[in-house]
């Protein structure tokens, strides 16, 4: 029984179907490791079969452990035991295909490199499989049934190239996005965690066909195609992003008019400061172009490939061959893909689109250059050691940016993908070519485009700090070191509200920033506002500050601060409010004393007019000797009064003018006092006030003599005035160092301690209507106040309200010189 089982086994070439599967099994994982997340699965799956594979092969059958004996038989026959005995039978010859197992070896160590994006270890690993694929593929020749391993290992290099391409074009867009409102050929959204749109971009409107009131609130499931959303696809994506963090497929979606298109997807899990789930972003882009030039790429490379391969051909099957070449040519032309099949450094064709990229090849019977010809200089040698290893059998797909040399001499930068194969010593190569002058130019263009928006931020007179969704800094130009004091290498990365923000206002910063990230809106969004702001020694100061959203790449949340320090700004408005104030304080200083000086100018005049009048009009002799002297007396004393006023308000306009000038001498303070008691007596007596002396101390000064006596009579007139019935004012001198004290002092009404401050201003009295019923114009302590500081000294005051007042004026005892004004003698230089 046992040997009828048996009998059908063809024993020589069952080593030969074994050694092929794992070989197979090995591609296929490699495979699958370059489309999955995670590649530790296949591989690990790889590698024990590759342990199961070399036990079988290399460990006698003796020293198997007994359980592997008692494994499924075929007929009762370990197969473990039939592979063994067959390797160990009398007369038997190592197989070829025991080179598998380094070629298996190889696509497993491929498949790793690969996935790790280690892309110049995983060429070199194709380069082994493909050496060792072609000397397992001579053991065809002599008609063997085994797998062919050389055409498995093909179509992985094909595979390799469109993924790897792939691949590097989405990374390179994704380097170059641009803030979301300047793209357009991007739809970048945010979903809320249920898959509710969030935000919308104009990329979206293009993209997808839909206006922002219209998707605001609906699911994104909108975008799939019905038979997506009945498996699930869409919530499955948002599980796995959730998970992972970032998922990029591609497939098809559906636009607003039910229109499909090809779509490169990217969904992100968007995630707050402990790390829960806040949403999701989600970048779109149409594929569609690229997915038929992929589709079209592959087919036409999958054909080119094997008719590259083809070892013999009989005239039929080379015209044929020649049909499908020409028809490849022309299909690459129509989506823009030059194309050039060469042997060695000969070109043999070209199509219509390679034609135009270069001028060369096109029209009939027009001669076709050398490769080396359309290869710029600088690109020699490196195309040298891409044929050196081609001819060695080393090289394989070959993706790179070079530059053409045009039949007019011109260069154009292309990006081509080559393959090689050498066939009976000759090197056979196919490539396509894509002009990418477009695209570098767009590159150059936004290059310098960033280049001078940096230059920009970097030399404007305005900070500019840029803040990310959780509040981190993430630029910050010179002129915001200069602002606040921290360098930008200090402060990237730090919290913008613990570091420039000050304390009392740090919980509504991030209240409102939460607010925007949850809403979307943000009250202070757009508006100038002026706040204080902190620098790095802990000062606040004032700016004005612009904030403006913006998105970085991926569609995370970013704001963009625009500062200015106000401080000069605000000193200048606070003087400038200030100084208002005191002209309009002035002005209604002015105002009053007008008033009030209008008051004291009539009545001595009508004083004058009605005396006046009553002498002229008494014809009749009406009024004796005695009542006319009375009469010519008030006029005497009002026109005296009169030209007192007039004198203070010139003097007050001279000092003010700086046109003041002194006469000095040496005055005698004891006289000097006694002339101006003389001058008060008769007012004094009238209230039946007492006026009293002590000035022996005094001794001599050196002032301007009517100056003085002016100041004098001053502050007694005042105290006088201000005194009540029978009230006392005392006039008192001392010397200290070398200044002279002359004191006045009452027992009057005094002045409250408020207005101490604004009782030497001019055009002011401390109570108007007061001043009108004591007569006087307000001008009598403001002019003693300048004439005593033109004489170098000073006039202080204290009073307490309702007992009294005491004025001190304070003078030099010696001055050099008789002064004009601005300390110059008169006539003087």
């Amino acid at each position: 029984a046992t040997a009828a089982a048996l009998s059908p086994i063809d024993w020589d070439r069952l080593p030969r179907l074994t050694m092929a599967l794992p070989l197979v099994i090995g591609l296929l994982l490699g495979l699958a490791s370059t489309f999955t997340q995670d590649s530790l699965i296949p591989i690990a799956a790889a590698a024990a079969g590759a342990a199961v594979i070399i036990a079988i092969y290399l460990v006698p059958w003796d020293r198997f452990p007994r359980w592997v004996h008692n494994l499924p038989v075929f007929g009762g026959i370990s197969a473990v035991f039939i592979i063994q005995a067959t390797i160990h039978a009398p007369g038997f010859v190592l197989p070829t295909e025991l080179l598998v197992l380094p070629l298996y070896f190889t696509t497993v160590l491929f498949a790793a490199l690969y996935h790790t994006r280690n892309e110049l270890l995983a060429a070199a690993a194709l380069a082994g499989i493909a050496i060792m694929a072609a000397a397992v593929g001579e053991g065809e020749r002599a008609g063997e049934p085994a797998i062919s391993v050389l055409a498995v290992a093909v179509l992985w290099l094909v595979v390799f190239t469109v993924h790897t391409a792939v691949r590097r074009g989405q990374g390179a867009e994704e380097r170059l996005r641009l803030l979301i409102d300047s793209i357009s050929d991007y739809a970048i959204i945010t979903l809320d965690p249920t898959g509710k749109v969030t935000t919308w971009s104009p990329g979206g409107e293009q993209i997808h066909g839909y206006r922002t009131e219209e998707i605001i609130g609906r699911n994104f499931s909108s975008f799939y195609p019905e038979e997506d959303i009945r498996a699930g696809k869409p919530d499955r994506e948002l599980a796995e992003a959730a998970g992972v963090g970032r998922v990029e497929e591609e497939g098809w979606r559906v636009r607003k008019d039910g229109s499909r298109f090809w779509a490169n997807v990217v969904t992100s899990a968007l995630r707050g400061d402990n790390r829960g789930l806040r949403g999701f972003g989600q970048v779109t882009r149409d594929v569609s172009e690229r997915k038929r030039g992929e589709d079209a790429v592959k087919r036409l490379t999958d054909e080119l490939v094997q008719l590259v391969v083809e070892k013999t051909a009989t005239n039929s099957e080379l015209a044929e061959q020649k049909r499908l070449v020409e028809s490849l040519l022309q299909n690459l032309s129509d989506l823009g893909m030059g194309l050039v099949i060469s042997t060695g450094s000969k070109i043999q064709s070209v199509n219509d689109a390679f034609s135009r990229i270069t001028g060369y090849g096109g029209g009939e019977g027009q001669r076709l250059p050398e490769l080396q010809d359309l290869i710029a200089p600088e690109y020699m040698e490196q195309f040298r050691h891409q044929f050196a290893e081609r001819t060695a059998g080393i090289g394989g797909v070959i993706m790179q940016e070079w530059e053409i040399v045009a039949a007019d001499g011109h260069r154009v930068p292309v990006e081509s993908i080559s393959r090689s194969e050498v066939v009976d010593g000759r090197q056979h190569s196919v490539a396509i070519v894509l002009d990418i002058t477009a695209r570098k130019q767009a590159a150059q263009a936004l290059a310098q485009s960033q280049a001078r928006l940096q230059a920009i931020i970097d030399t404007s007179l305005t900070a500019i700090v840029t803040m990310d969704e959780h509040g981190a800094i993430t630029d910050w130009n010179p002129q915001a070191e200069e602002t606040f004091g921290w360098s930008r290498d200090e402060v990237l990365g730090k919290i913008l509200a613990d570091t420039i923000i000050p304390e009392q206002y740090r919980v509504s910063h991030r209240v409102g920033l939460a607010h925007y990230l949850a809403t979307g809106e943000g009250p202070v969004l757009g508006k100038v506002l002026e706040l204080s702001a902190l620098n790095r020694d802990g000062r606040e100061f004032p700016v004005e500050l612009a904030i403006s959203p913006a998105s970085a790449p991926g569609g995370n949340a970013l704001f963009v601060g625009f500062l200015r320090d106000i401080t000069d700004r605000k000193k200048s408005e606070d003087a400038i409010k200030r100084l208002n104030s005191e002209l309009q304080i002035a002005s209604r200083h002015k105002s009053e004393f007008l008033a009030n000086m209008s008051h004291e100018l009539r009545t001595p005049l009508n004083a004058i007019l009605g005396f006046s009048e009553l002498m002229i009009d008494d014809t009749t002799g009406r009024y004796d000797v005695g009542k006319r002297q009375k009469f010519l007396s008030q006029v005497s004393s009002s026109g005296r009064h009169l030209l007192g006023l007039i004198n203070d308000i010139l003097d007050l306009s001279k000092v003010e003018a700086g046109q003041m000038e002194l006469s000095v001498e040496t005055v005698s303070v004891s006289e000097m006092v006694a002339q101006v008691m003389d001058t008060i007596e008769p007012i004094a007596a009238k209230k039946k006030i007492r006026v009293s002396a002590d000035v022996a101390g005094g001794g001599q000064l050196d002032a301007d003599p009517s100056k003085l006596k002016q100041m004098l009579l001053n502050l007694v007139s005042n105290a006088v005035k201000f005194t009540p019935e029978g009230g006392s004012v005392s006039i008192g001198a001392q010397r200290l160092h070398e200044m002279l004290e002359i004191s006045v002092a009452d027992n009057g009404i005094g002045i409250a301690e408020s207005d101490l401050g604004r009782l030497f201003t001019e055009f002011q009295q401390l109570d108007p209507g007061a001043a009108r019923k004591q007569e006087g114009t307000g001008l009598g302590l403001a002019l003693t106040k300048r004439l005593a500081a033109l004489h170098g000294g000073d006039v202080r005051v204290a009073s307490d309200l309702g007992k009294g007042s005491t004025f001190t004026l304070v003078l030099p005892l010696r001055r050099g010189a008789p002064l004009g004004p601005n300390g110059r003698t008169p006539g003087g230089a």
